[in-house]
């Protein structure tokens, strides 16, 4: 049995793990999992001691949410869910999602799937914060995830005007005294966005990468703190790019991997492995409850764990960003 951790999320009064499942890739075209093993997969996760899981109505197109929605089924209340909307799917991507159970299977052995499916997404999906499209939205998520509340509501990768738009937080914190939501928030790696955030009146959660080499939000970290504003860090190995080996082709990608060398050096002169060094790097940042893994393998997922469970031996001073 895994004794797990676990932190207060801001002013929220929700303690959460400090390791949630993110599922992103849970039920993607190109890497995702079947919905047997899916639900397996959120089972290896409670035994492990997660209480928090984080969605979107757009990943898989709703599919993920139904997938939780029934592995949640009579335990609903020890989970804290998260989801996220913003996201629109076109008449193309409508008809495309007639078509996954096949693209599943040719994506799966195609090389280069998983770029092919996130081009795909890219062209088929368009944002629309309309007060009444997010209304449907969290209605449908409801139906889907088969409760009657979202413990946290967040606005997926808004542009930072949308937090302009009083209408749409009127409808949150209406929504919010409903019971429908118990918190709301933002989900963006934008600066613009969080700075936006810091004055938005109940505003209680923000979703943000959490790594050495994106760290232009980072000094924010310590003002939501001060606000009371709970973190939740995503991206914690920038989509894997820190970890894998893969191709650097692209200018970006090759001072990735310049980075990433260093922090391996460094990683390896305490010891550490790079993984267990880049969760301890989030989870030591002010204000950080929990630091989101997407991993659809189970063995992952468990040695996430134990990384974050591990002593934290990490010196942020020096740290090579």
């Amino acid at each position: 049995m895994v004794f797990m951790n676990f932190r207060r999320l801001g002013e929220t009064g929700i303690e959460c793990s400090v390791v949630g499942l993110g599922t992103g890739r849970l039920a993607s075209a190109a890497i995702g999992l079947s919905r047997s093993n899916a639900q397996k997969l959120i089972g290896v996760a409670e035994d492990c001691g997660i209480n928090l899981i984080d969605t979107a109505d757009s990943y898989a197109q709703g599919e993920c949410e139904q997938i939780i929605g029934t592995a949640l089924q009579g335990k609903r209340d020890r989970f804290i869910l998260i989801t996220k909307a913003g996201f629109s799917i076109t008449v193309l991507g409508g008809g495309l999602r007639l078509m996954k159970p096949l693209a599943k299977r040719l994506l799966k052995h195609f090389r280069g799937g998983k770029n092919l499916a996130s081009n795909i997404r890219s062209n088929v999906s368009r944002q629309n914060f309309a007060p009444d499209a997010i209304h449907k939205s969290i209605d449908a998520s409801l139906q889907r995830l088969r409760t009657d509340y979202l413990d946290v509501f967040l606005l997926h990768s808004p542009p930072a005007d949308v937090l302009l738009d009083e209408k749409l937080f009127e409808l949150l914190r209406r929504l919010k005294q409903e019971g429908k939501i118990r918190h709301f928030g933002v989900s963006s790696p934008e600066v613009s966005v969080l700075k936006c955030a810091l004055g938005l009146p109940g505003l209680a959660v923000i979703q943000t990468p959490v790594n050495p080499v994106q760290t232009a939000t980072h000094p924010f970290f310590s003002r939501f703190e001060k606000a009371k504003i709970g973190i939740i860090a995503n991206q914690i190995f920038l989509s894997g790019k820190l970890l894998d080996a893969g191709s650097f082709a692209a200018d970006e990608d090759k001072e990735i991997y310049r980075k990433k060398g260093r922090l391996s050096s460094y990683a390896a002169e305490r010891g550490l492995s790079l993984n267990r060094m880049l969760i301890q790097y989030a989870l030591s940042r002010p204000g950080i409850a929990s630091v989101l893994t997407g991993t659809t393998n189970p063995a992952h997922l468990k040695h996430n764990v134990s990384d974050a469970l591990s002593p934290v031996v990490v010196d942020q001073s020096g740290f090579p960003e």
